[in-house]
């Protein structure tokens, strides 16, 4: 998991560098655009504040995945988005991982293959678990 764990910040970093903003604007693009109930969420949603919010969401994922112990705010995060609140359905977060391996690949010049894998390891368990939570 450590190596994953370094691949994925590695790939992050040259993802976001030098245009964090475009990196996020990009994958809100694909995200919005994978699904009609997936733009209706985000109609009316502050992007500044939502880019902010998405930075902090994947690092309490990556967080989550060695132990998979959820913190206070992970599990913050998958109650509000959980049946009880947002009712986010399951197959939104399998749209937003596509969303953001399509985004990478387009902005991490070294993207390939072994790299997706380790978004996809690291990721995974936090996606599981907020899919636990779904309506």
């Amino acid at each position: 998991m450590h190596n994953a764990h370094q691949q994925l910040k590695l790939s992050y970093q040259r993802a976001i560098s030098p245009d964090y903003q475009g990196f996020f604007t990009r994958f809100y693009e694909k995200f919005t655009g994978s699904d009609p109930g997936v733009k209706q969420l985000f109609e009316t949603v502050d992007m500044e504040r939502q880019y902010q919010m998405l930075m902090a969401s994947m690092t309490h994922m990556i967080s989550f995945a060695p132990d998979q112990e959820p913190g206070a705010e992970m599990e913050r995060m998958a109650m509000i988005h959980g049946k009880d609140r947002l009712a986010i359905p399951a197959h939104y977060y399998d749209l937003w991982l596509d969303s953001l391996i399509e985004t990478l690949r387009e902005r991490d010049p070294k993207f390939n293959d072994h790299i997706e894998n380790a978004w996809k390891k690291v990721l995974m368990p936090g996606i599981d678990y907020m899919k636990s939570f779904c309506p």
